[in-house]
């Protein structure tokens, strides 16, 4: 079974470093050749770039969200001990993120947030309650993810720092560039290069975090199966 589990990393792992080369590869002759290759919907740059929304690298990282969701369900059903009601409230948290990601939802929660555009790191608004959320569900679950074994629990904690630093921290330095302008569409080079890579980082580390959070929790299913094996 360890087998399949990283054989489900390494075929993963390939998936996302292809996104990552392919936004890099069309993202970068859309800025040398704007006129011919445009950043516009229905072309290869949009549909590949990692900085925009209902393209490739948006519906794979909604699938594996999904995945996520799923994979915690699992878990929920092996799940003997008292912590069984942790992996159920994380289904659904990830359900929602998987929504969130397909259909933008984070975005549309900024308009309830919308103090002005001179709000540096907090311009894309919706850093602050889903950064609040993000603190209370820490406090929440650390306990919880502690009980896991080491290397399952340091799996975990690598992929919510890569996630959390990503999705959260790279959009918050990104709207600190943003807000000394106003809008993205007004920075000037070198700014807009810069903003590129941090929005490339952002997306990079959100699914590398992903893959990885799913890889420990395939680990805890072998892990429990293994267990169940021995007892019977």
């Amino acid at each position: 079974m360890k087998f399949h589990s990283k054989v489900f990393f390494q075929i993963n792992l390939k998936i996302i470093l292809f996104l990552i080369l392919s936004s890099i590869i069309f993202s970068s002759i859309a800025y040398i050749f704007p006129s011919k290759f445009p950043d516009i919907k229905g072309s290869l740059a949009y549909y590949f770039s990692l900085g925009n929304e209902n393209n490739v690298p948006t519906a794979y990282a909604g699938l594996s969200i999904l995945l996520s969701s799923l994979i915690l369900y699992v878990n929920y059903l092996l799940e003997k001990s008292k912590n069984k009601k942790y992996f159920k409230y994380l289904t659904f948290i990830f359900l929602y993120i998987a929504t969130d990601e397909v259909f933008d939802l984070h975005n549309k929660v900024s308009k309830f947030f919308d103090f002005g555009d001179n709000l540096s790191i907090f311009y894309y608004s919706w850093v602050i309650p889903y950064g609040i959320f993000t603190i209370v569900a820490l406090l929440f679950f650390y306990k919880f993810f502690l009980t896991f074994k080491t290397k399952i629990r340091n799996l975990i904690f690598l992929a919510g720092l890569l996630f959390i630093l990503g999705e959260i921290g790279f959009e918050m330095l990104s709207g600190h560039l943003v807000s000394s302008y106003g809008h993205p569409d007004l920075l000037t080079q070198p700014l807009l290069f810069i903003n590129e890579f941090f929005i490339l980082i952002e997306e990079s580390f959100g699914l590398l975090g992903i893959l990885i959070f799913n890889y420990a929790l395939l680990l805890n299913i072998e892990n429990k199966k293994l267990k169940i094996l021995i007892l019977n």
